[in-house]
């Protein structure tokens, strides 16, 4: 897909996104449940071991709890058993763009774990 790119290195799974735009050409929303169903159905054939890291430009803000694409992807990480890295009260930056001339910061993109890497790393297994 022109969207996305997987790529499995022994036990490990990267995924990076490239998620669509506003635009008036397409369904931004068709076209991200899409990309997100191709990905989920890719990710369905991993073993139990697998640890994916995923990361991309998503091209929402993952904070707003009433955008659409945003509940697209926050649905698709918890039925892959995947956590955000960005959202966490650890980060101390809140932006991934920044431009200090016009005072604007965003933050579109992101990162995210399997949910079971986190458990190891925080447990200490």
């Amino acid at each position: 897909s022109e969207r996305y790119i997987i790529v499995k290195l022994g036990s490990v799974i990267f995924v990076n996104v490239y998620a669509p735009t506003a635009s008036k050409s397409y369904d931004r929303y068709s076209v991200t449940l899409q990309m997100l169903s191709s990905i989920s159905e890719i990710l369905s054939t991993k073993s139990l071991h697998d640890i994916v890291i995923f990361g991309g430009d998503l091209n929402t803000h993952l904070r707003s709890s009433n955008d659409a694409i945003a509940s697209l992807f926050h649905e698709f990480f918890h039925e892959n058993n995947i956590v955000l890295c960005n959202l966490s009260d650890a980060c101390a930056i809140n932006y991934t763009f920044a431009n200090a001339a016009v005072n604007h910061f965003s933050c579109i993109d992101y990162f995210a774990v399997s949910d079971q890497l986190i458990a190891e790393h925080v447990s200490g297994a």
